[in-house]
């Protein structure tokens, strides 16, 4: 039973981690976009510019876990 148990944990610690790689990536790659199509992020508008910041932010966040 504790070895089944053990077994289920390390599914769901790689589920889990698999996950946050994904979201991660997806993070990184928004950004990237965002930051080829307006390198000047004064040019877009505040409220744009602020989730822009905090995607930003989030993606370094993420990739920092797998380093």
């Amino acid at each position: 039973m504790s070895e089944q148990l053990s077994e289920t944990a390390k599914e769901v610690l790689e589920m889990t981690f698999n996950a946050i790689a994904a979201h991660a990536i997806a993070y990184a790659e928004t950004v990237a976009c965002w930051r080829e199509t307006y390198p000047n992020l004064d040019d877009l508008p505040d409220t744009l510019r602020e989730f822009v910041i905090e995607v930003e932010d989030r993606a370094e966040k993420a990739i920092a876990l797998f380093e």
